[in-house]
């Protein structure tokens, strides 16, 4: 702190303080105003999300997966081809013999692989879906957590801006007070060594929220203006789904998964039941004496002694195992971290409603200004009261921020933005 003030009161400290008064109070008005009318753009976080799930590039991986499912689906349900016979035999020396055959071939497929693997390409279309409603998510999540830097770090810049101009207030008046005689030389120089601290804070501060803006405007690859109100990134329209990260999309998908690597194992069993194969044709034989016309008839039966499914049906079990395996890992850690952060959550917001209303930092910063120009307070505990008064502003920011991560984490455990027009548009669905 810097020592106090003489107390001396002429004409001349009366019309520097009065001065300090009323120069200090329009340049917070006019910092005041000029945060309000920065307040006016138009764009949220929801047109944001929905502009990154209807034209990101996220939508590519949904089609993609989309496309892998029609794949496993024509894949189920294509069936062998038959086969076309054609033999003639010809007895070179000798009698005239001569036999021509001509038919169809057909596998009888009685094993039932089919049916089962139609059920798997089924599950697999299931994963599909549910992994393009995790990939948008994740997408959605991400936006929503830079859009809450970006609008943070906006916010903090406005808080330092008017601190500034306060501070830089001070310093004009400072000069004034030490030209007169009134203010030793210690006192106006540590203020001006913090209202220049504070501007290279305010300059690192500006830069974080112009690469921030930068950055959503490189996701959207678009022109974004930003929606500065801090509040809305804790406001929540509804209160908060008594439901567990159980119907998360990627829990989903990995059982999906597991069912399809399951139903694929069952599938390859049955190649050990034998398919036969008949065939049935136009059969003509001609010889020295007369020429015959028949049908033929024929039934082959393979012996899956050694290609009988066992290789493939290891294979599936053992991706089905771990599928299992993943699966309950990340149901645990999923289950575990949106408990956590739905108390988080819990403890946060209900902070912010007790605090919500004891926004009076103008009031000290005004107190305070008022108290030094009646030569009541020295100059050290006038930049102190404006430090508290900053201070106040900024750990509020914190605490909203931390609410906002919070609720950022929990929707990415639950599986859901809590907001059902934004699930519906970010679900992976083909579009």
């Amino acid at each position: 702190m810097s020592s106090p003030l003489s107390r001396k009161t002429t004409r001349r400290s009366i019309r520097c303080r009065v001065s300090l008064l009323s120069h200090g109070a329009l340049l917070l008005t006019l910092a005041i105003c000029s945060s309000a009318l920065g307040q006016t753009s138009k764009r949220s976080v929801r047109a944001g999300v929905l502009l990154v799930c209807s034209k990101g590039p996220e939508r590519a991986q949904v089609r993609a997966l989309a496309a892998h499912a029609r794949a496993s689906r024509l894949g189920a349900q294509t069936s062998r081809n038959p086969a076309l016979i054609a033999q003639h035999a010809d007895i070179v020396s000798g009698p005239v013999d001569r036999e021509t055959i001509v038919g169809l071939q057909v596998p009888l497929v009685i094993s039932g692989r089919g049916q089962v693997l139609e059920r798997a390409a089924d599950q697999r279309a299931r994963e599909a879906r549910f992994r393009s409603d995790d990939v948008l998510l994740e997408a959605a999540l991400q936006f929503r957590e830079l859009h809450a830097r970006a609008m943070l770090a906006e916010a903090r810049r406005v808080i330092l801006h008017k601190q500034q101009i306060a501070l830089d207030a001070l310093t004009a008046a400072g000069d004034a007070l030490a030209r007169g005689g009134e203010s030793a030389r210690y006192d106006v120089a540590r203020q001006q060594m913090e209202t220049d601290s504070h501007r290279r804070e305010l300059a690192s501060a500006a830069a974080e929220a112009r690469a921030l803006a930068a950055e959503l405007e490189g996701w959207l690859d678009a022109p974004y203006d930003l929606h500065l109100d801090v509040q809305e990134l804790t406001r929540s329209q509804q209160p908060l789904p008594d439901r567990s990260g159980a119907h998360h999309p990627r829990l989903l998908a990995l059982d999906a998964a597991a069912r399809a690597s399951e139903l694929e194992e069952r599938a390859a069993r049955r190649r050990a039941v034998p398919e036969p194969e008949i065939s049935g044709g136009y059969r003509r034989l001609q010889t020295d004496q007369a020429v015959a016309h028949g049908m033929q008839l024929n039934l082959s039966i393979p012996l899956t002694l050694f290609d009988n499914g066992s290789r493939e049906a290891a294979r599936f079990a053992a991706e089905a195992l771990t599928e299992r395996a993943v699966l309950a890992s990340e149901r645990r850690r999923i289950t575990a971290r949106s408990r956590a952060a739905r108390a988080r959550v819990n403890t946060l917001e209900a902070e912010l409603r007790k605090t919500q209303n004891r926004d009076g930092t103008d009031a000290i910063r005004d107190g305070a200004r008022r108290l030094y120009a009646a030569g009541e307070m020295s100059i050290g505990d006038l930049l102190a009261a404006f430090q508290a008064a900053e201070s106040a502003e900024l750990s509020q920011l914190d605490l909203r921020a931390q609410a906002a991560f919070a609720r950022i984490e929990l929707m990415g455990t639950l599986g859901t933005q809590l907001d059902a027009e934004l699930d519906r548009a970010c679900s992976g669905a083909v579009k």
